[in-house]
């Protein structure tokens, strides 16, 4: 997530990755589930955390100091499964969508010869 300028936008890779200077990322995430601290840091309001006029910047002196609630890895984990079920089906749509435009632009071109 950035850290200056692009504020409460976290991205989720679960792969190695080269972070920005102004990144702040989670390398180690102590038993929570990516997929739930991602959703967790994607609907957190940031406007409390965020210091600056012309560029916005998140002050992690702030951050240190918020608490939440984490709920057992049970609750996570389940969370996860069914973000990542829909996350599989709404990939499977937009797949389906692409095919069947492709059809339909072949289609509408035969028929215009």
């Amino acid at each position: 997530m950035g850290r200056s300028g692009n504020i409460g936008n976290p991205r989720l890779y679960l792969c190695k990755c080269w972070a920005h200077n102004t990144a702040l990322y989670v390398k180690h995430f102590y038993g929570s589930n990516p997929i739930w601290v991602f959703y967790l840091l994607k609907n957190l309001n940031y406007d409390e955390f965020v210091e600056g006029s012309a560029v916005p910047t998140l002050n992690r002196n702030y951050v240190h100091s918020f608490e939440i609630f984490i709920p057992p890895s049970e609750l996570q984990n389940d969370f996860s499964d069914k973000v990542l079920k829909m996350l599989k089906l709404i990939k499977h749509n937009n797949d389906e969508i692409s095919t069947l435009g492709k059809i339909n632009d072949t289609v509408l071109s035969l028929l215009s010869r």
